[in-house]
Protein backbone atom coordinates (compact mmCIF):
# COMPACT_ATOMS: atom_id res chain seq x y z
CA UNK A 1 0.00 0.00 0.00
CA UNK A 2 1.40 3.33 -0.76
CA UNK A 3 0.90 5.97 1.54
CA UNK A 4 1.46 10.02 1.30
CA UNK A 5 0.91 13.14 2.62
CA UNK A 6 0.20 15.86 -0.45
CA UNK A 7 -0.28 19.42 0.54
CA UNK A 8 -2.91 20.76 -1.31
CA UNK A 9 -1.25 24.23 -1.83
CA UNK A 10 1.89 25.84 -0.91
CA UNK A 11 5.09 25.38 -2.90
CA UNK A 12 7.84 23.61 -1.25
CA UNK A 13 8.04 19.81 -1.96
CA UNK A 14 9.83 17.90 1.34
CA UNK A 15 9.13 14.65 2.97
CA UNK A 16 8.59 13.76 6.68
CA UNK A 17 9.35 10.36 8.53
CA UNK A 18 6.27 9.78 10.40
CA UNK A 19 7.25 8.46 13.50
CA UNK A 20 4.14 6.22 14.37
CA UNK A 21 5.06 3.97 11.14
CA UNK A 22 8.24 3.22 8.81
CA UNK A 23 6.39 5.16 5.36
CA UNK A 24 7.92 8.10 4.05
CA UNK A 25 5.00 10.83 3.48
CA UNK A 26 5.30 13.16 0.59
CA UNK A 27 4.05 17.04 0.34
CA UNK A 28 3.06 18.08 -2.60
CA UNK A 29 1.11 21.04 -4.54
CA UNK A 30 -2.72 20.29 -5.50
CA UNK A 31 -1.97 19.85 -9.07
CA UNK A 32 -0.87 16.15 -7.91
CA UNK A 33 -3.61 14.42 -6.82
CA UNK A 34 -5.89 12.94 -8.58
CA UNK A 35 -8.47 14.31 -10.49
CA UNK A 36 -11.11 13.66 -8.80
CA UNK A 37 -11.88 16.61 -6.85
CA UNK A 38 -11.03 15.75 -3.23
CA UNK A 39 -13.80 17.99 -1.55
CA UNK A 40 -16.18 15.86 -3.08
CA UNK A 41 -15.26 12.69 -1.55
CA UNK A 42 -16.79 10.77 1.35
CA UNK A 43 -14.33 12.49 3.53
CA UNK A 44 -15.44 15.86 3.15
CA UNK A 45 -18.98 14.98 3.56
CA UNK A 46 -18.20 12.83 6.76
CA UNK A 47 -15.95 15.67 7.96
CA UNK A 48 -19.36 17.69 8.19
CA UNK A 49 -21.53 15.15 9.27
CA UNK A 50 -18.99 14.23 12.40
CA UNK A 51 -19.34 17.51 13.61
CA UNK A 52 -23.43 17.99 12.74
CA UNK A 53 -22.61 20.41 10.16
CA UNK A 54 -24.62 20.92 7.33
CA UNK A 55 -22.35 20.09 3.96
CA UNK A 56 -21.60 23.75 2.86
CA UNK A 57 -21.44 23.05 -1.14
CA UNK A 58 -18.74 21.61 -3.04
CA UNK A 59 -18.52 25.34 -4.76
CA UNK A 60 -18.04 27.26 -0.90
CA UNK A 61 -15.51 24.40 -0.26
CA UNK A 62 -13.80 24.64 -3.30
CA UNK A 63 -13.26 28.23 -3.65
CA UNK A 64 -11.65 28.16 0.24
CA UNK A 65 -9.41 26.00 -1.15
CA UNK A 66 -8.63 27.69 -4.04
CA UNK A 67 -8.17 30.64 -2.45
CA UNK A 68 -5.33 28.51 -0.05
CA UNK A 69 -3.94 27.52 -3.16
CA UNK A 70 -3.51 30.94 -4.73
CA UNK A 71 -2.48 32.38 -1.72
CA UNK A 72 0.07 29.84 0.06
CA UNK A 73 0.57 32.07 2.54
CA UNK A 74 -2.80 32.45 3.79
CA UNK A 75 -2.47 28.75 4.67
CA UNK A 76 -2.48 24.90 3.28
CA UNK A 77 -4.61 21.77 3.15
CA UNK A 78 -2.24 18.95 3.72
CA UNK A 79 -3.95 15.24 2.64
CA UNK A 80 -3.23 11.74 3.54
CA UNK A 81 -3.51 9.29 0.64
CA UNK A 82 -3.49 5.29 0.21
CA UNK A 83 -3.61 3.74 -2.99
CA UNK A 84 -5.17 6.70 -4.37
CA UNK A 85 -7.56 6.83 -1.71
CA UNK A 86 -7.93 9.85 1.05
CA UNK A 87 -7.67 8.80 4.39
CA UNK A 88 -7.75 12.06 6.11
CA UNK A 89 -6.55 15.89 6.08
CA UNK A 90 -5.27 18.68 8.02
CA UNK A 91 -6.20 22.32 6.98
CA UNK A 92 -3.94 24.93 8.15
CA UNK A 93 -4.43 28.99 7.99
CA UNK A 94 -1.95 31.22 8.74
CA UNK A 95 -2.13 34.56 11.18
CA UNK A 96 -0.19 36.15 14.10
CA UNK A 97 -0.44 36.30 17.57
CA UNK A 98 -0.45 39.91 19.38
CA UNK A 99 0.99 38.66 22.18
CA UNK A 100 4.28 36.87 20.78
CA UNK A 101 4.25 39.89 17.52
CA UNK A 102 4.89 36.58 15.46
CA UNK A 103 3.09 34.65 12.88
CA UNK A 104 1.71 31.11 14.40
CA UNK A 105 -0.50 28.78 12.11
CA UNK A 106 -3.83 27.26 13.12
CA UNK A 107 -4.57 23.78 12.70
CA UNK A 108 -8.76 24.52 12.19
CA UNK A 109 -9.06 20.97 10.83
CA UNK A 110 -7.65 16.75 11.32
CA UNK A 111 -9.96 14.72 10.35
CA UNK A 112 -9.35 11.14 9.15
CA UNK A 113 -11.57 8.36 7.68
CA UNK A 114 -13.33 6.34 10.59
CA UNK A 115 -11.79 3.34 8.66
CA UNK A 116 -8.43 4.32 8.37
CA UNK A 117 -7.80 5.51 12.21
CA UNK A 118 -5.64 4.46 14.80
CA UNK A 119 -3.45 3.31 11.08
CA UNK A 120 -0.78 6.59 11.96
CA UNK A 121 -2.58 8.80 9.81
CA UNK A 122 -3.91 11.42 12.19
CA UNK A 123 -0.31 10.93 14.07
CA UNK A 124 1.41 11.36 10.49
CA UNK A 125 -0.95 14.50 9.75
CA UNK A 126 -0.16 15.89 12.56
CA UNK A 127 3.73 15.81 12.60
CA UNK A 128 3.77 17.15 9.18
CA UNK A 129 1.75 19.98 10.05
CA UNK A 130 4.36 20.49 13.10
CA UNK A 131 7.21 20.25 10.20
CA UNK A 132 5.25 22.15 7.91
CA UNK A 133 4.74 25.03 10.81
CA UNK A 134 8.56 24.78 11.77
CA UNK A 135 10.11 24.45 8.09
CA UNK A 136 7.84 27.76 7.44
CA UNK A 137 9.37 29.54 10.68
CA UNK A 138 5.56 29.89 12.50
CA UNK A 139 6.00 30.66 16.36
CA UNK A 140 3.35 28.05 17.27
CA UNK A 141 0.63 25.67 15.66
CA UNK A 142 -2.52 26.56 17.53
CA UNK A 143 -5.66 24.58 17.12
CA UNK A 144 -9.07 23.60 19.19
CA UNK A 145 -11.24 20.68 19.17
CA UNK A 146 -15.25 20.09 20.37
CA UNK A 147 -15.34 19.59 24.04
CA UNK A 148 -16.90 16.14 23.73
CA UNK A 149 -14.41 14.94 20.96
CA UNK A 150 -12.40 12.86 23.82
CA UNK A 151 -10.61 10.90 21.74
CA UNK A 152 -8.79 13.68 19.68
CA UNK A 153 -8.06 15.23 23.06
CA UNK A 154 -6.06 12.07 24.29
CA UNK A 155 -4.93 12.05 20.82
CA UNK A 156 -3.34 15.63 20.81
CA UNK A 157 -1.98 14.98 24.94
CA UNK A 158 -0.29 11.68 23.36
CA UNK A 159 1.36 13.89 21.01
CA UNK A 160 2.79 16.45 23.68
CA UNK A 161 -0.20 18.99 23.66
CA UNK A 162 -1.31 20.46 26.39
CA UNK A 163 -5.01 22.91 26.43
CA UNK A 164 -4.42 26.44 26.29
CA UNK A 165 -4.99 29.41 28.89
CA UNK A 166 -7.74 30.75 26.60
CA UNK A 167 -11.55 29.96 25.93
CA UNK A 168 -13.23 30.15 22.71
CA UNK A 169 -16.18 31.84 21.98
CA UNK A 170 -17.71 32.22 18.45
CA UNK A 171 -20.73 34.62 17.64
CA UNK A 172 -22.27 35.15 13.59
CA UNK A 173 -22.02 38.97 12.68
CA UNK A 174 -25.25 40.25 12.34
CA UNK A 175 -25.17 41.46 8.72
CA UNK A 176 -24.62 37.71 7.95
CA UNK A 177 -27.28 36.40 9.50
CA UNK A 178 -29.83 38.93 7.84
CA UNK A 179 -28.07 36.96 4.18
Amino acid sequence: MRRSIKEVSGCAKWRVRAPSSLCNFGIRRPRALPSASHTSSTLAVGYFAFYHTPFPGETKLRALLDALDQDPDRGTQLVAEADGRLLGFATLYSCYDTLLADRILVMNDLFVDPASRNEGVGAALFDASLAYAAARGYARLDWVTAQDNRAAQRFYERRGARRGPWVSYSVVPKARVEH
